[in-house]
């Protein structure tokens, strides 16, 4: 029997399939609903929406406002709130995340998922001047390493990495479904200190350096208030 249900991308299987709404919920005003942003979803007058993706038998969460609410015939069109989509950092280069999108489609193949994450790290190694072509992404990571272009921990956790990739490539298949998720913690990790904490190092000492700027301003005015309050009552 044909389903009826909305064919939409899961997050948690990666695919487009039938998502089946299983409840909704009226959610209540608790607080101060403005002090944190996670709190608007308690605003009253929003709706939760419970779904059950039919392919992976996961559980799905959306929210919609008070304002403009989404209608329970169309939940997909509300915000997804759990799982939380994958949205790239700005520093991160188009090719690696690219490649990483690749990946996430696979996530349910153990294999499939290594051997894509192994080549991000090679998306990565180009992306930083090196070309891991020929089955040398060894001698990639560790060019990067000790040009200093990545830290001695993160050439560790990119090798890691290239041995999952490597049995992932195996005809037999080597990489357990319980193992997907240190690869992807893995990846992250260099991700993380890779691109995205430089550039918000980068950022924050910019809004240090503006803070101190006008710092600086407000005293010269405050001493020169002085001055005048002196010169003029002695």
């Amino acid at each position: 029997m044909e389903s009826n249900n909305p064919i939409v991308f899961c997050n948690l299987c990666n695919n487009y399939a039938p998502q089946r709404l299983v409840h909704s919920q009226a959610a209540t005003s608790g607080g101060d609903t403005f002090r944190l942003r996670e709190r608007r979803f308690e605003l009253s007058g929003a709706y939760y929406f419970v779904a059950v993706c039919e392919t992976c038998k996961g559980i799905l969460l959306y929210w919609t406002g008070p304002e403009n609410p989404t209608k329970a015939e169309v939940f997909y069109e509300a915000e997804l709130v759990w799982p939380k989509p994958y949205t790239p950092h700005k520093s991160v280069p188009k090719e690696v995340v690219d490649r990483y999108s690749v990946a996430l489609r696979v996530k349910d193949h153990a294999d499939s998922f290594a051997v894509e994450i192994r080549k991000a790290i090679e998306s990565m190694c180009i992306q930083k001047g090196v070309d891991p072509s020929r089955g040398r992404l060894h001698q990639a990571i560790e060019k990067l390493r000790k040009d200093e272009l990545i830290s001695q921990e993160i050439a560790e956790i990119a090798l890691a990495l290239k041995e999952f990739g490597n049995e992932g490539a195996h005809e037999r298949g080597e990489i357990k479904s319980q193992q997907v998720p240190l690869i992807e913690e893995l990846f992250l990790t260099i991700i993380d200190q890779v691109y995205v904490s430089p550039d918000e190092s980068e950022r924050m000492r910019k809004r240090i350096t503006d803070a101190q700027k006008k710092a600086k301003e407000v005293t010269r005015i405050s001493d020169e208030k002085r001055k005048n309050h002196r010169t003029n009552y002695g």
